[in-house]
């Protein structure tokens, strides 16, 4: 099994308690992930709350990850605020959600 502990994983679509997004989430932030929820729903800084309340390491940002500008500036903040620029990505979107590549 990889190492995470203190390695930054961003996680897309975490904004529901019940969700895939966040059940990973806290996967991660139980092997010591520093956990980067996003989500289109301010729902997401609850999330983030809950993590950090288990003891895990965690931040939150709203985001529309099919706004290439607004992940743009997601991403320099991120970065700039990582004492590591060590990111594991990872990503769950809906099936009726519009995807852009």
């Amino acid at each position: 099994m990889m190492d995470f502990k203190n390695k930054v994983c961003l996680i897309s679509g975490a904004a529901s308690e019940r969700g895939i997004g966040f059940a990973i989430a806290k996967e991660f932030g139980a092997l010591g992930a520093i956990v980067i929820l996003t989500d289109i729903v301010e729902k997401v800084y609850d999330r983030a709350d809950d993590l950090n309340r288990l003891g895990m390491k965690s931040a939150a940002y709203t985001c529309d990850l099919c706004n290439a500008e607004k992940v743009q500036n997601m991403l320099e903040e991120l970065y700039g605020k990582a004492k590591e620029e060590n990111a594991d990505m990872i990503s769950y979107r809906k099936q009726n959600r519009k995807e852009t590549i």
